[in-house]
């Protein structure tokens, strides 16, 4: 109870003048307060009325609020609010209304709000508390239900269990037009009501201008009354030269929520106003509540001071950070800072070409490049039917042929493969490239009949995406590793002519290394490839073969199964189940014999040949282009960069020294900012040189008056008043 008397004892610390305010403000018939989004009017609403309500970063009022504050005879009475809802209006979400600005279409009288329907009005009890701390949250699940569809399910957002991230998913609209009214009653309490209403908003973020129009014709419908006094907050961007800007509560900031912003207007970079800018710390809520006296809040002033000193000692290690970072062009070691910086970015190259272990980066991006080369060639591989026209009457009946084909690399007997039965019908629906098969007749012996068949490809069709893929993507790759590097270590001169001019050479560097590669290594290396077959470890090639043997032995037993009971079941009139298909086979000598008896049987054989060996050349392929780059392209990065750079920048020879000056020279953006920073810095020491002075004062009057003194500490200079310091920026 102590507390909660507490805080009725706030009004009194507002003065004899804010008093007579509050009473004259009674006698209207209300007082409303409006604003632009996200302005700083819940503080207001805070100080008037002590209570909270919801705040976010985003828009927290959704709909009127009317507070009304009433004083109680009884002086043991407590503190209690009730929370009510003044439903006028339901969703329908209806925009065929054609209101205009001022509610009224041709026809006449139209809605006030778009989306909103008229109904007889009605007051809900929501909820009672005897908390202040319980209020906000309160106001908060009231406003949700006011967007709700069935605002009468009072129940649903007033359970603990129910989060107010949970409710939200109840929302069918940003704004509602019906009032949530929270009475307050208290001993003493100024007899007062207000109205608090949503921000008016430019744009909804969901492109919906019926909900601007809704907050617009909402505000306007509540200060067209003639006695309403409207108490309208702004932002500071709308002040004028002749403002004072005072920036309260600096130390509610929350982290990572603004500073940038704050700083800059302090420092005059955003939001200049003609007198400049003062900054109040006032005692938070807690230390009004606790009773906080103003020879307490000074001695918590002066306590500060050290953390004032520190921040300022941190922002001035800051400025030097940042100092180093664009440091004054040299003029008598312009050589060796050149020299310096090259050599340290190409000595880093050369450990991410060398795969050294705290350089791994690179390595494993070109090793997921070689991988998406391997997965591009395994994809051309051939493909065959796995049912012919030799498969027909396999249950010695008529039946219906399917045609079906399979990657040959499948392992996967519940895959449906695409319908395609030769090598040249894939190069047409992939529209890509076809595989490398060989064309000589060293296969002839297995199967003469089939060489009269085989298609001769051309280069292109060949190799031109998964090589040009592969190309593309170290070219890219590769560009965007050595631009990290080289950014880490020219970052320094980033607006020097040294970053730009590096850079290009690097780029050249890379364009011409690639170009010679990919224009000749790829094109030698598939040459090679269509002058075989050549099998030189025969070992690998059976190897191979065994595997293409098998995966077709079981692709085909699986496809005359299905093929069999398809025919079975149309000539028995009866449906197999699928799952007994396999059982019956393995239980019947006679279906096992017709499937396993194998039509195609030189055909797979000469199939699986050509299959084969596309694997082994496809890998040696593969391998020679890797192995080029190796051995060209990453071996020059490795081993020539910091020569070329040198060269290219032209440090090296007469006129070196003035080469590498003009390298190094600032350009009018670098300047400024050092100009800046430098400003900056001479501020802040000045500001700890007031900060000691102020320390000195105080520790004077502390000695005066018989009070303990606190250690030395620097601060900003500040204008002193009776109830607060304000801090001069």
């Amino acid at each position: 109870m102590e507390d909660v008397h507490a805080e009725v004892s706030q009004a009194n610390t507002l003065g004899a003048s804010v008093k007579e305010a509050i009473a004259a403000v009674a006698n209207l018939q209300g007082l409303g307060l409006e604003r632009e989004q996200s302005t700083g009017k819940s503080s207001v609403i805070e100080a008037i009325s002590g209570i909270k309500t919801p705040r976010s970063t985003d828009t927290c009022t959704l709909c009127p609020l009317f507070i009304k504050m009433e004083p109680v005879d009884d002086p043991n009475a407590g503190w209690r609010a009730r929370v009510f809802l003044r439903l006028k209006f339901k969703y329908d979400g209806s925009s065929d209304d054609g209101t205009s600005d001022d509610g009224r279409t041709d026809d006449g009288p139209a809605r006030k709000f778009q989306g909103w329907a008229d109904i007889p009005a009605r007051d809900i009890e929501f909820a009672m508390t005897d908390s202040p701390d319980e209020l906000e949250s309160l106001i908060a699940r009231a406003q949700l239900l006011t967007l709700a569809d069935s605002p009468a399910d009072v129940d649903i957002f007033l359970h603990p269990n129910r989060s107010l991230s949970e409710l939200e998913s109840y929302k069918k609209a940003r704004f509602s037009p019906n009032c949530v009214c929270i009475y307050i009653s208290q001993p003493g309490l100024p007899p007062l009501s207000f109205y608090d209403l949503p921000g008016i908003i430019g744009q909804s973020e969901e492109g919906d201008q019926r909900e601007v129009q809704v907050v617009k014709n909402m505000v306007r419908d509540y200060i067209r009354d003639p006695d309403a006094l409207i108490l309208v907050t702004c932002a500071k961007e709308k002040a004028t030269d002749r403002c004072v800007g005072v920036l309260t509560k600096p130390d509610c900031l929350p982290p990572n929520s603004g500073e940038d912003t704050i700083d800059a207007t302090l420092s005059g970079r955003k939001f200049a106003l003609g007198r400049g800018y003062f900054v109040v710390k006032t005692p938070d809520q807690r230390a009004i509540d606790n009773g906080l006296s103003n020879q307490e809040a000074r001695h918590q002033e002066r306590e500060s001071l050290p953390e004032i000193r520190a921040k300022i000692a941190e922002r001035l290690t800051s400025l030097e950070d940042e100092l180093d970072q664009i440091p004054e062009s040299p003029m008598h070691d312009a050589i060796h800072q050149v020299h310096g910086v090259v050599q340290a970015f190409a000595r880093e190259v050369e450990r991410e070409m060398e795969a050294d272990p705290d350089h791994m980066t690179w390595r494993n991006m070109w090793h997921e490049i070689q991988k998406e080369l391997d997965r591009g060639l395994l994809v051309l591989k051939p493909r065959i039917s796995l049912l012919g026209g030799r498969d027909h009457g396999i249950a010695s009946s008529p039946g219906t042929f399917k045609d079906e084909s399979i990657l040959i690399d499948s392992d996967s007997a519940d895959e449906e493969p695409a319908v395609l039965a030769t090598p040249s019908k894939k190069r047409k629906l992939e529209q890509g490239s076809a595989p490398p098969t060989p064309h000589k007749n060293a296969l002839a012996k297995n199967g003469d009949e089939f060489l009269t068949k085989a298609k001769t490809y051309t280069l292109d069709e060949v190799a031109d995406r998964p090589t040009d893929r592969f190309f593309n993507a170290f070219a890219t790759q590769l560009t965007e590793r050595l631009g990290a590097i080289h950014h880490y270590h020219f970052s320094k001169w980033r607006d020097a002519a040294i970053y730009s001019e590096a850079w290009l050479i690097i780029e050249a560097k890379l364009r011409n290394q690639l170009g010679a590669h990919s224009s000749t290594t790829a094109i030698e290396a598939l040459n090679d490839e269509l002058e075989g077959p050549y099998v030189y470890f025969d070992e690998i090639f059976n190897f191979e073969k065994r595997k293409t043997d098998e995966l077709y032995k079981q692709r085909r037993r699986e496809a005359r199964l299905r093929q069999y009971f398809q025919e079975l079941d149309e000539i028995t009139g009866r449906q197999t189940p699928a799952n007994d298909r396999q059982t019956k086979a393995q239980r019947d000598p006679r279906i096992q014999s017709a499937i396993s008896a194998e039509p195609y049987s030189l055909e797979l054989s000469v199939m699986s040949k050509i299959t084969s060996y596309y694997l082994v050349a496809f890998r040696r392929y593969h391998d020679k282009l890797c192995m080029r780059i190796e051995s060209k392209v990453l071996k020059f990065f490795r081993e020539k960069l910091f020569t070329e750079l040198i060269t290219g920048l032209n440090t090296a020879d007469e006129n070196g020294h003035e080469n590498c000056v003009r390298l190094l020279a600032d350009n009018p953006v670098r300047a400024a900012r050092r100009a800046e920073l430098l400003s900056e810095k001479e501020a802040l020491l000045k500001g700890q040189e007031h900060l000691l002075g102020l320390f000195h004062k105080f520790n004077e009057n502390a000695a005066s008056s018989g009070h303990n003194s606190f250690p030395a500490r620097a601060s900003q200079q500040t204008v002193e008043s009776e109830d607060t310091i304000l801090d001069e920026c």
